[in-house]
């Protein structure tokens, strides 16, 4: 085999997402598999090249931008093709889940038990959905922009574009994005309560501690109503409102406060038939952000969800879970 033969070439196009970043940050985003001594090495020997001309680590992309990029083949198979390849049609995952889309960020409802992340995930499917449908980028990938639980459910957002992402993640830093969730806790919560404990993540049993230690975090608590289950544990019905978002922050404040979610027996919940219910009910901006779009999205309970809280907390709960200031509703005991 000769020497030309055992490289693999690629060309990649710079988009508008790509525009005034450093080559060796565009390149490395699109072939994530290259090492970065490999990477600086390259462009060393002229091996990445842009608009036919060798090129520093440091040199600015500009879109329409043409990069070249020769590699050994061992390491040019491996080359992520993500931003060239079609997919099929949407998959189900995101059809008839979607909330709101628009030029940078696509809301969706996220059903109890669906990964976020990893092979068969609504990442995989967002990807899939947008492959046609995004201008081509070699330094933006759609993902989503907060975390929502395995066995959580409700309102998700991906990012469709650099922008999008950028100023959602800025938002969430100045703590200008509110999320409510919809909790169905052990025990009686009589009040509206503050849980303000730091959290902290024990990487080994992949749980997370409230106390005095770890980041700061505020979990803010309307109980919406009282009611019992089959063996006649007192349950709460309560809206949590938080801006910090830490891993797990609402079952491990409510686990350390003495309520944790029914059936979350990673917290001490105990068992409940169908498992815990925590829904990721809406998503609030301080004010109509004009590049996003919303100031406030909502996602009701899918229907299983709301089953079971008119079971035990009655229909009129029903009502008050998306409404604008929730009001306490009044049942035993």
């Amino acid at each position: 085999m000769s020497r030309e033969q055992s490289y693999d070439h690629r060309q990649l196009t710079a988009g508008v997402d790509d525009n005034g970043r450093r080559i060796d940050r565009v390149v490395r985003r699109a072939v994530p598999q290259l090492g970065l001594s490999q990477l600086h090495r390259a462009l060393r020997v002229g091996e990445i090249r842009r608009n036919g001309k060798r090129c520093r680590a440091s040199d600015r992309v500009e879109n329409g931008d043409i990069i070249t990029v020769r590699l050994p083949r061992s390491a040019g198979s491996a080359i992520d093709t993500a931003a060239v390849t079609r997919h099929p049609a949407p998959e189900t995952l995101i059809e008839g889940r979607i909330i709101l889309e628009n030029e940078h960020i696509l809301a969706l409802h996220k059903r109890r038990g669906t990964l976020v992340h990893g092979d068969g995930s609504l990442n995989d499917a967002v990807t899939r959905y947008l492959s046609d449908r995004l201008k081509p980028s070699l330094s933006f990938r759609p993902g989503p922009l907060h975390r929502l639980d395995r066995n959580s459910s409700g309102l998700i957002l991906f990012g469709k574009s650099l922008q999008g992402a950028q100023r959602f993640s800025e938002l969430l830093q100045q703590r200008q994005v509110a999320k409510s969730y919809l909790g169905l806790f052990a025990g009686a919560i009589r009040q509206p309560c503050c849980w303000s404990g730091s959290i902290q993540r024990n990487q080994r049993t992949l749980r997370s501690h409230s106390g005095s230690s770890g980041y700061s975090a505020e979990t803010v608590v309307q109980p919406l109503a009282l009611g019992r289950y089959d063996d006649g544990q007192v349950l709460t019905l309560a809206i949590c409102r938080i801006r910090s978002g830490r891993t797990h922050q609402i079952r491990a404040h409510a686990a350390h406060a003495g309520f944790p979610l029914a059936g979350d027996s990673k917290y001490g919940g105990g068992s409940f038939l169908g498992g815990y219910i925590l829904h990721a009910l809406s998503i609030e901006l301080e004010r109509v952000d004009p590049l996003l779009g919303f100031r406030r999205l909502v996602d009701p309970p899918e229907n299983s969800v709301q089953q079971r809280i008119e079971r035990f907390f009655g229909r009129s709960a029903l009502h008050a879970v998306v409404q604008e200031q929730p009001k306490r509703l009044h049942y035993g005991p």
